[in-house]
C-alpha cells in the first residue's frame, strides 16, 4: 500500500536532515585532520630545515584552487582552536555546515581569546537558527562581549583586509570584487558610474580607444581610491 504524499514528503525531509548531519560530522573530521596536517607540516619544516608547500599539496590532492586550500586551513584552525563548542555541535549533528560557515565568516576579524568567549555564549541558541537570525545573534554577541580596545583592534584588522580583485567573466565580461570601507565604496561607485556614462557617450567605436582600454587583469576605470584620493592596490 502506497503511503500518502504528505508522509512520503516527511520521509524525504527526514532523509535530507540525516544527510546534513552526516555532512556536519564529515566537516568536523576534515577540520581536525586539516589541523593535524598543518601541525605535521610545520614539524617537518623544523626537522628538515626546508620549505614546506602544504597549500600546494592540499590543492592538488583535493582538486581545489590554492586560495580555497589556504582558506580551508584557516577555517579549520579557527574552528578547532577557537570554537570548540561549535565543533562539538557539528560532531554531534546538532549544527549543520551552512550554519558553521556563517559563524566562521562573521568571526574572521577576531582573535582566539574573543572567539572562545563568543563560543561560550553562542551555544546552544546558535544551533537552532537559520542564516539571517544566526548572523544577528553573532553580531549582537560581539557588541555585548568585546572590550573597547578589542573593538578598535577588530576595526583595524578589517581595514587591513581591504582589497579589490577582478577575474574574467563570460562573453567578454569581467567580474569585480571589492571589500572596502563604506566611504571608499561610495567613491568607488561614483567612479564606476562616471565610467559607465562615458562609455555610453563614446558609443561602440569609442570604447576601444587606447586610453579606454583596461590595464592587464582589471577593467578600465575600476581603481578604488580612499578618502584622500589615493589609489588602492588590487590584491
Amino acid at each position: 500500500m502506497n503511503l500518502p504524499t504528505a508522509d512520503r514528503q516527511n520521509a524525504a525531509l527526514d532523509a535530507l536532515v540525516e544527510l546534513q548531519r552526516a555532512d556536519a560530522r564529515s566537516f568536523a573530521r576534515q577540520s581536525r585532520t586539516l589541523v593535524e596536517l598543518d601541525r605535521l607540516s610545520r614539524l617537518e619544516g623544523v626537522l628538515s630545515g626546508g620549505p614546506q608547500f602544504l597549500v600546494l599539496e592540499l590543492a592538488g590532492s583535493l582538486r581545489l584552487g590554492q586560495q580555497a586550500a589556504g582558506a580551508s586551513l584557516v577555517d579549520a584552525d579557527w574552528l578547532v582552536h577557537g570554537l570548540p563548542r561549535v565543533l562539538t555541535a557539528l560532531e554531534e549533528g546538532r549544527m549543520f555546515v551552512p550554519q558553521v560557515r556563517i559563524v566562521l565568516a562573521e568571526t574572521r576579524a577576531w582573535d582566539e581569546d574573543m572567539l572562545r568567549r563568543l563560543d561560550a555564549v553562542l551555544m546552544p541558541e546558535a544551533q537552532e537558527l537559520a542564516s539571517s537570525d544566526l548572523r544577528r545573534l553573532v553580531r549582537r554577541a560581539v557588541l555585548e562581549h568585546e572590550l573597547p580596545d578589542e573593538a578598535a583592534e577588530r576595526l583595524e584588522r578589517a581595514r587591513a583586509s581591504r582589497h579589490v580583485t577582478s577575474r574574467p567573466g563570460l562573453d567578454g565580461m569581467a567580474v569585480l570584487t571589492a571589500l572596502l570601507t563604506a566611504e571608499q565604496l561610495a567613491r568607488f561607485q561614483v567612479d564606476l558610474g562616471r565610467l559607465e556614462a562615458r562609455e555610453r557617450i563614446a558609443g561602440p567605436r569609442g570604447r576601444h580607444r587606447a586610453h579606454d582600454r583596461p590595464a592587464a587583469g582589471r577593467p578600465a576605470g575600476c581603481a578604488a581610491r580612499d578618502g584622500a584620493g589615493r589609489q588602492l592596490r588590487a590584491w
